[in-house]
């Protein structure tokens, strides 16, 4: 208003406006029906509360300088903060995001962040290198990484945040072997433990099957035979041990263990040999007196079988039905006659067997005197001539010479008497 001494502030005009830019104010159109909705005594109040405070603002220079003011001093600061800090892309771990700092160099610039780092920590570029606006800067942590290869545990410290580019940063490769965890699978802060399992060739024999050799990647005895399929039980032998470390040309051998009951409801039982010194017999000289005869019994057995095949048998009872009779042989004591070196027979058997008193040629003849079977059994040899001593044989020779009234059981060799 003129002559008040206040600044009167343009009123904003909407119809004005839109007549600059060619346009009229909104008019219903031709086919339209609109009415004037009254105010409300609400929008009337918050219009007349608007227009006061406006009217308050305006009409105090020292609030408007204030709040003038305020408004310079916040436009300042962000200028100023734009001017004199630095927008520089911070990644971490291999993620990136964009902070903008005050920092001078690095070192700066990380501390701002929280980031604190250590000894075997890497960033590029240093901590004392100087930032500018676009710097880029690259932090990665290490971690632990525990590594068993087939039971030889190492602990390294990498950077990687993948298993398959830790075991590049190491160097450790191995061509088809097992891991324990996926080549993408992120190692953390705290770090991992890694069990690899390198391939291995050795010999497998399973039960009756014929031994192959395989190459597979396991760690023990137990995997092998899981990766391969083999079916076996607490009965059935493995060796080395199921839980033994794999090694590279091992033999595993599966040893397939049966054990059942055999019934023998009539079985044949042997008669034992009862034996009775007898001092009219030679030494070495046996008799029988009675023949025995087998007896029967109902029996059951627990029977062991390897891959089939029969190595142990246990009674776990038996029944008697018909006792076997036991067969007595006498045995001689009587000591045999002495025969000195140089006798007759020692020059028969000389020319029969070289002087071989345990020659066995398998022509049928035997020992130093060649008697054959039917002649030494039916004078009461023991055994057979070639397992008994020089004593024997000769005493079993003098029997033959006094049925025989002579030397002619020795037809050739007997001339040498």
């Amino acid at each position: 208003m003129a002559g008040s001494g206040r600044q009167t502030l343009p009123v904003l005009c909407l119809e004005c406006a839109a007549r600059r830019v060619g346009r009229g104010p909104p008019r219903p159109g031709k086919h339209e029906h609109r009415s004037s909705v009254p105010p409300t005594p609400f929008t009337t109040t918050r219009t007349t509360h608007l227009k006061a405070a406006l009217a308050h603002l305006t009409g105090s220079r020292t609030l408007l300088f204030s709040l003038v003011g305020v408004i310079g001093f916040a436009l300042a600061g962000t200028v100023g903060y734009y001017s004199l800090s630095r927008e520089v892309t911070l990644s971490v771990d291999g993620r990136a995001h964009t902070v903008r700092t005050f920092g001078h160099d690095v070192r700066g610039v990380l501390a701002g962040q929280g980031i604190t780092l250590h000894a075997r920590d890497v960033v590029a570029p240093s901590p004392d290198s100087a930032v500018e606006n676009g710097t880029r800067i690259t932090v990665r942590y290490s971690r632990p990484l525990s590594v068993d290869i087939d039971g030889t545990r190492h602990t390294y410290w990498t950077t990687a945040t993948e298993v398959a580019s830790a075991l590049d940063e190491l160097g450790i490769r191995f061509a088809g072997a097992d891991l324990s965890a996926s080549r993408s699978a992120t190692i953390d802060r705290q770090g991992m433990a890694l069990r690899i399992t390198t391939p291995k060739s050795v010999v497998v024999k399973l039960g009756r099957e014929k031994a192959q050799s395989v190459v597979l990647a396991a760690a023990d005895v137990r995997d092998l035979l899981d990766r391969l399929g083999a079916t076996y039980d607490g009965d059935d032998l493995v060796k080395p041990g199921l839980d033994a470390p794999l090694a590279d040309g091992e033999r595993i051998v599966l040893t397939r263990v049966q054990v059942k009951q055999v019934h023998v409801p009539d079985e044949a039982v042997q008669p034992q040999v009862v034996e009775r010194k007898d001092d009219t017999l030679y030494a070495g000289d046996t008799q029988t007196v009675r023949q025995g005869t087998p007896g029967v019994r109902d029996v059951t057995y627990q029977v062991v079988l390897h891959n089939g095949r029969v190595v142990s048998r246990e009674v776990l009872s038996q029944n008697v039905i018909t006792p076997a009779v036991p067969t007595i042989v006498k045995v001689g004591t009587k000591p045999a006659p002495s025969v000195s070196g140089g006798s007759v027979w020692d020059r028969i058997a000389q020319c029969e067997s070289g002087g071989n008193w345990h020659a066995n040629t398998g022509n049928g003849y035997y020992g130093g005197l060649q008697f054959n079977l039917g002649t030494w059994r039916a004078y009461g040899g023991p055994s057979r001539p070639d397992l008994v001593s020089r004593e024997q044989q000769i005493a079993i020779a003098e029997k033959v010479r006094a049925a025989s009234g002579g030397y002619g059981a020795w037809p050739v060799c007997g001339k040498q008497a």
